[in-house]
């Protein structure tokens, strides 16, 4: 299975501030996502995704910047019983440094840093 979303904003503010139809500050104007998934057998499922940011502005004046940034990650799943589940997930599998969110200071806010985690699911 394959899922894609791409995102373009043109975004300006028409307040009556001093920001003159600039752009706001922690909005990009590209955003794209790509999931994959593979089914290896009934009960092992494997995949990735491709999160894509593109620059912001870190004022209203649109003046500082942040870079942008793209992360990956992966994930293994295996199904115990048609109950329960275990996954198996690296979020930013590169260890990407990234601003998440800026402020006009200028402070950023970090990205999470490569995290591993397991789940376990269970329905009943």
């Amino acid at each position: 299975m394959c899922v894609g979303r791409r995102t373009l904003r043109h975004v300006r503010r028409k307040d009556c501030d001093r920001s003159g139809g600039n752009t706001p500050a922690n909005v990009p104007g590209r955003v794209g996502n790509l999931w994959l998934a593979y089914d290896f057998t009934p009960d092992w499922q494997g995949g990735m995704d491709a999160r894509y940011v593109a620059s912001v502005y870190a004022d209203n004046a649109n003046i500082r910047t942040v870079p942008l940034y793209t992360l990956y990650g992966n994930f293994l799943t295996f199904r115990l019983d048609s109950h329960t589940s275990i996954t198996g997930r690296v979020r930013n599998l590169t260890d990407e440094v990234y601003a998440h969110f800026a402020q006009v200071s200028p402070a950023y806010y970090l990205g999470e840093p490569r995290t591993l985690e397991l789940a376990v699911q269970t329905r009943f």
